[in-house]
Protein backbone atom coordinates (compact mmCIF):
# COMPACT_ATOMS: atom_id res chain seq x y z
CA UNK A 1 0.00 0.00 0.00
CA UNK A 2 2.78 2.61 0.79
CA UNK A 3 4.76 1.52 -2.09
CA UNK A 4 1.72 2.37 -4.53
CA UNK A 5 0.86 5.42 -2.26
CA UNK A 6 4.70 6.76 -3.02
CA UNK A 7 4.56 5.76 -6.77
CA UNK A 8 1.27 7.69 -7.14
CA UNK A 9 1.84 10.97 -5.47
CA UNK A 10 5.07 11.58 -5.77
CA UNK A 11 5.11 10.31 -9.51
CA UNK A 12 8.13 8.02 -9.41
CA UNK A 13 9.19 4.55 -8.69
CA UNK A 14 9.42 3.64 -5.30
CA UNK A 15 13.02 1.88 -6.24
CA UNK A 16 15.67 4.77 -5.86
CA UNK A 17 19.22 3.83 -7.69
CA UNK A 18 21.65 5.68 -5.46
CA UNK A 19 25.07 4.58 -7.37
CA UNK A 20 26.20 8.16 -9.01
CA UNK A 21 26.31 9.49 -5.42
CA UNK A 22 27.46 6.68 -4.07
CA UNK A 23 30.32 6.63 -6.37
CA UNK A 24 31.49 10.23 -5.54
CA UNK A 25 31.80 9.76 -2.18
CA UNK A 26 32.64 6.60 -1.82
CA UNK A 27 33.90 4.71 -4.65
CA UNK A 28 36.19 2.09 -3.20
CA UNK A 29 33.74 0.53 -1.00
CA UNK A 30 32.18 -2.42 -2.37
CA UNK A 31 30.63 -5.63 -0.76
CA UNK A 32 32.49 -8.82 -0.73
CA UNK A 33 30.54 -12.46 -0.20
CA UNK A 34 31.27 -12.04 3.69
CA UNK A 35 28.20 -9.38 3.73
CA UNK A 36 24.74 -10.66 3.80
CA UNK A 37 23.06 -11.48 1.07
CA UNK A 38 19.03 -10.73 0.19
CA UNK A 39 17.09 -13.75 -1.54
CA UNK A 40 19.57 -14.04 -4.83
CA UNK A 41 23.39 -14.35 -4.49
CA UNK A 42 24.05 -11.31 -6.60
CA UNK A 43 21.97 -8.67 -3.98
CA UNK A 44 23.88 -7.75 -1.03
CA UNK A 45 22.52 -5.76 2.17
CA UNK A 46 23.95 -2.57 3.59
CA UNK A 47 23.49 -0.12 5.39
CA UNK A 48 24.51 3.52 5.32
CA UNK A 49 22.87 7.09 6.60
CA UNK A 50 21.66 8.61 3.28
CA UNK A 51 21.12 12.87 2.84
CA UNK A 52 17.87 13.84 1.25
CA UNK A 53 18.21 17.67 -0.14
CA UNK A 54 20.63 20.15 2.43
CA UNK A 55 19.91 18.97 5.48
CA UNK A 56 17.27 15.60 5.46
CA UNK A 57 19.70 12.52 7.10
CA UNK A 58 18.28 9.31 7.22
CA UNK A 59 20.47 7.17 9.58
CA UNK A 60 21.22 3.41 8.87
CA UNK A 61 19.13 3.38 5.06
CA UNK A 62 19.07 -0.47 3.75
CA UNK A 63 21.29 -0.27 0.73
CA UNK A 64 21.22 -3.39 -1.44
CA UNK A 65 24.00 -3.83 -4.03
CA UNK A 66 23.22 -5.42 -7.18
CA UNK A 67 26.76 -6.78 -7.70
CA UNK A 68 25.84 -8.02 -11.10
CA UNK A 69 24.86 -4.24 -12.39
CA UNK A 70 27.59 -2.68 -10.24
CA UNK A 71 24.40 -0.61 -8.69
CA UNK A 72 23.36 0.51 -5.49
CA UNK A 73 19.63 0.96 -4.56
CA UNK A 74 17.77 2.13 -1.90
CA UNK A 75 15.30 -0.62 -0.43
CA UNK A 76 12.01 -0.36 -0.95
CA UNK A 77 11.14 -0.39 2.41
CA UNK A 78 13.46 1.62 3.69
CA UNK A 79 12.56 4.22 1.36
CA UNK A 80 8.56 3.65 2.39
CA UNK A 81 9.88 3.76 6.05
CA UNK A 82 11.98 7.14 5.49
CA UNK A 83 9.13 8.95 4.06
CA UNK A 84 6.25 7.73 6.52
CA UNK A 85 8.70 9.42 8.88
CA UNK A 86 9.58 12.45 6.81
CA UNK A 87 7.09 12.86 3.69
CA UNK A 88 8.85 15.62 2.47
CA UNK A 89 11.59 13.00 1.87
CA UNK A 90 9.22 11.80 -1.58
CA UNK A 91 10.26 15.42 -3.24
CA UNK A 92 13.79 15.53 -2.52
CA UNK A 93 16.73 13.92 -4.19
CA UNK A 94 19.54 11.87 -2.69
CA UNK A 95 22.79 14.20 -2.15
CA UNK A 96 24.92 12.25 0.17
CA UNK A 97 25.95 9.11 1.26
CA UNK A 98 27.75 8.25 4.70
CA UNK A 99 28.68 4.21 4.33
CA UNK A 100 31.73 4.96 6.60
CA UNK A 101 29.84 3.10 9.07
CA UNK A 102 29.85 -0.56 7.85
CA UNK A 103 32.61 -3.15 7.10
CA UNK A 104 32.70 -6.63 7.42
CA UNK A 105 34.62 -7.04 10.61
CA UNK A 106 34.54 -4.75 13.66
CA UNK A 107 37.76 -2.63 13.66
CA UNK A 108 39.72 -0.50 16.55
CA UNK A 109 41.68 2.35 17.41
CA UNK A 110 45.09 1.35 16.37
CA UNK A 111 47.01 3.73 18.74
CA UNK A 112 50.50 4.33 16.98
CA UNK A 113 54.15 4.28 18.70
CA UNK A 114 54.40 8.14 19.04
CA UNK A 115 50.65 8.37 20.48
CA UNK A 116 51.67 5.67 23.36
CA UNK A 117 54.49 7.93 24.06
CA UNK A 118 52.51 11.27 24.40
CA UNK A 119 50.30 9.26 26.37
CA UNK A 120 53.42 7.97 28.46
CA UNK A 121 54.42 11.57 28.83
CA UNK A 122 51.67 13.19 30.01
CA UNK A 123 50.33 10.39 32.17
CA UNK A 124 51.36 8.92 35.82
CA UNK A 125 50.67 5.44 34.50
CA UNK A 126 52.25 3.89 31.66
CA UNK A 127 50.11 2.75 28.91
CA UNK A 128 51.10 -0.99 27.42
CA UNK A 129 50.96 -2.03 24.30
CA UNK A 130 48.57 -4.99 23.48
CA UNK A 131 47.97 -6.16 20.48
CA UNK A 132 44.37 -7.18 20.47
CA UNK A 133 42.74 -9.49 17.26
CA UNK A 134 38.79 -9.26 16.90
CA UNK A 135 38.80 -13.44 16.96
CA UNK A 136 40.58 -13.90 19.98
CA UNK A 137 39.81 -10.30 21.87
CA UNK A 138 38.85 -10.40 25.81
CA UNK A 139 36.35 -8.14 26.95
CA UNK A 140 39.18 -7.28 29.49
CA UNK A 141 42.03 -6.56 26.73
CA UNK A 142 39.45 -3.38 26.22
CA UNK A 143 39.71 -1.72 29.76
Amino acid sequence: MIKSFVSSFFGFGINMNITAVWDRVHPHLRPNASFKQKGSADVYTVFANVRFGKDRWVELMEIEYRKRDDQFWISDTAYADAIQNDPDIGRLKVEAVDARLWSATPTLINIEPTTRCNFNCWSEEEVAYVAISIDSADPGDFC
